[in-house]
């Protein structure tokens, strides 16, 4: 499943890529993060899911990458401060999160732009569109792949409506992950 996924990516190879996380997104997550999260899916192993989240990572190191990122901002400080399913995660392990998602962004910029929405004014199911050509749902355990021209325009269409009500541009997000990490405590 999570090797289809990557199949997709080199399909939409020239196109831009619109991405909402489930989490956090993947290609910036530390392999402790990762393995906390799949600790409890028997569908995908953490070592598959860490080989998987470390090819998006070099796809999108790739000079011709063009990909957006969206999730809402009470999503990420939410997970500085470890609340909900992040409770269990050590502090050191988040620590190290943030930091990397803050070398990252900074790094892959502007190829990779990260936008933040205040999840009170939006909500945005955990969705990756691939160009004009395919949008795929995460439904948790299986993905549902689109492919109808309208389908995969009025998910666009939806995606750059987050974009365009963002609180947090990309070029911002690195300092706002530094300044979560100062405050995370517990």
């Amino acid at each position: 499943l999570e090797f289809r996924l990557l199949q997709w990516f080199d399909d939409a190879v020239g196109y831009k890529v619109r991405y909402v996380p489930a989490t956090l997104p993947d290609l910036l997550k530390t392999p402790d993060v990762i393995d906390y999260e799949q600790r409890h899916h028997p569908t995908s192993s953490p070592a598959e899911k860490i080989e998987v989240a470390a090819a998006r990572l070099a796809w999108t190191r790739d000079p011709s990458t063009n990909m957006e990122v969206c999730s809402s901002i009470q999503s990420l400080r939410g997970f500085a401060r470890g609340e909900g399913v992040w409770s269990d995660l050590p502090r050191s392990q988040r620590i190290a999160q943030l930091d990397r998602m803050a070398e990252l962004t900074e790094e892959l910029y502007p190829s990779l732009r990260w936008f933040l929405f205040d999840g009170l004014r939006r909500h945005a199911a955990p969705v990756t569109i691939f160009g004009p050509i395919r949008a795929v749902l995460y439904l948790g355990q299986m993905y549902l792949a689109l492919t109808s021209v309208e389908q995969v325009r009025e998910l666009t269409r939806h995606f750059d409506n987050h974009i365009r009500d963002a609180v947090v541009q990309p070029p911002d997000v690195p300092d706002l992950v530094r300044g979560l990490r100062r405050e995370t405590v517990r």
